[in-house]
């Protein structure tokens, strides 16, 4: 991801800068070069004396917004800067940090969100950051692009303690999100919950018809739509109350759901849409077939044939 990447850190005088050492394993595992650049108040931080100074191989980021020391610098080195801002909440929401923010970013600084928790502006994950250095530092293609990922699997519920679902791990889904991310790209996930993504804005849902309605509301300024998710075929009417156990056989009508993809060709019919689909048997004829089969229907960009069994050794990883 970071692989020729230099990269310099500027660590100010914040109680962040302890998450220096952290910071800078993540950005050289993911292959940067990076040297660490500091001002004397975090050279003389509790946080870092008491571990040592900053590493002089690390990886980057500028702890506060207003104090931009190391990345004020940066600016006239026409290079792209990254900032990840921490502080206590009251600060970060105060209208003068806001304004230096806004002011900043209007320079083309791109600033990594904290985490607000217990009432404080937390600095972003290791993970966030590198991430937001690793666009920095991409080409950038899709660049203004807005573009739709669905992921994971959708899952039907038969009473209130049962569902029918499927294997599908999201897996797929995140790693393209992930890609058009680092490309520029504005990017926004419709998945069946989870966490927050460091990479994208997210849509939770559970069932095929609720991934159809958010996916249908997302695509309505949307360059693209990556259909990733593993949908359910078929739903069954929910049962208020629990289906009592101990009986000698139980019967479920399953009722096909509407297609994703047809759904928004239908109304979005220039689209570009790219699908995936997924057989057994391990016939690569049989999966192409089915995979220009679903190309042809739903007029897609293109379609990704997957054997069943390869995708369950992938999961297994």
């Amino acid at each position: 991801m970071l692989d020729g990447v230099n990269v310099a850190l500027g660590v100010t005088g914040s109680i962040a800068a302890v998450k220096t050492v952290e910071l800078a394993h993540e950005l050289r595992r993911r292959g940067a070069s990076v040297r660490a650049v500091t001002t004397s108040a975090a050279e003389n931080s509790p946080t870092t004396t008491d571990r040592g100074p900053p590493p002089r191989s690390s990886g980057g980021y500028s702890s506060a917004a207003p104090a931009l020391s190391p990345s004020t610098t940066a600016l006239g080195a026409g290079v792209p800067v990254v900032v990840a801002p921490a502080m206590h909440e009251p600060m970060y929401d105060h209208p003068g940090v806001l304004d230096a923010i806004d002011r900043v970013e209007s320079w083309g600084v791109d600033f990594v969100d904290p985490r607000v928790e217990e009432g404080k502006a937390k600095i972003a994950t290791e993970d966030a950051i590198a991430l937001a250095t690793a666009r920095a530092a991409t080409p950038d293609p899709l660049a203004d692009d807005r573009v739709v990922v669905t992921s994971g699997a959708t899952t039907e519920s038969v009473d209130p303690i049962r569902t029918l679902s499927n294997r599908a791990s999201g897996k797929t889904g995140r790693a393209v999100a992930r890609a058009c991310y680092l490309r520029g790209a504005d990017v926004t996930v419709v998945r069946d919950g989870g966490e927050d993504l460091p990479y994208a804005s997210v849509e939770s849902v559970e069932s095929a018809a609720e991934m159809l309605a958010a996916t249908l509301d997302a695509v309505g300024d949307a360059d693209a739509l990556v259909s990733a998710a593993a949908v359910s075929d078929y739903t069954v009417e929910r049962r208020d109350s629990k289906i009592r156990s101990g009986q000698e056989s139980l019967t479920l009508e399953l009722e096909p759901t509407p297609k994703l993809v047809d759904g928004v060709r239908e109304s979005h019919p220039d689209l570009p849409i790219v699908g995936f689909k997924t057989e057994t048997g391990g016939d690569d004829d049989d999966i192409v077939a089915a995979a220009r089969d679903l190309l042809d229907r739903a007029e897609m960009a293109f379609v990704v044939g997957n054997d069943a069994s390869v995708m369950e050794l992938a999961d297994d990883d």
